[in-house]
């Protein structure tokens, strides 16, 4: 599968990679805050008894959602869920007057990889094998996937 190939590869991505990337997220940008629309109907899916839940649910939807649009790489799909968690964390914040702790977030950030990993046809099983070939836990993979986004915008 091409996603487990990529996940080992996030920081290391290529200047195309980063391009869909920004591409991808502008497009998660657009539909969160540029649509009035949208960004009503996520923050009506926003519950603030169930957090974790609540983001994760909006972000896997808004990067599905996007990609039948757009058609993003699936190479740069893991890659997208850090930031799209972190704009609707932002968005959850805000409109609901929450506030995320960092256990919280780095606990939507899993769960969201988790779905997104399984909607494009990653099992848990497959990727826990492809953290442990790597020599990476789940937090550490997650925190790669961070890095590379915040090292593509400081580009």
């Amino acid at each position: 599968m091409q996603m487990q190939q990529e996940i080992g590869r996030m920081e290391e991505a290529t200047p195309e990679e980063n391009q869909e990337l920004e591409r991808a997220f502008g497009a998660v940008s657009e539909a969160l805050f540029g649509n009035d629309k949208s960004h009503k109907a996520m923050v009506n899916k926003m519950d603030p008894q169930d957090k974790v839940g609540s983001a994760a649910s909006v972000s896997t939807l808004l990067i599905t959602e996007v990609d039948k649009k757009i058609n993003i790489d699936e190479g740069v799909i893991a890659g997208l869920v850090p930031p799209t968690v972190d704009a609707v964390i932002e968005t959850f914040e805000k409109a609901r007057q929450v506030e995320f702790s960092d256990t919280e977030t780095t606990q939507a950030l899993a769960t969201t990889m988790e779905a997104v990993l399984a909607t494009y046809g990653v099992d848990p099983e497959s990727y826990e094998a492809f953290l442990q070939e790597q020599g990476l836990d789940n937090e550490e993979a997650l925190g790669k996937a961070e890095g590379a986004y915040k090292g593509m915008l400081n580009e």
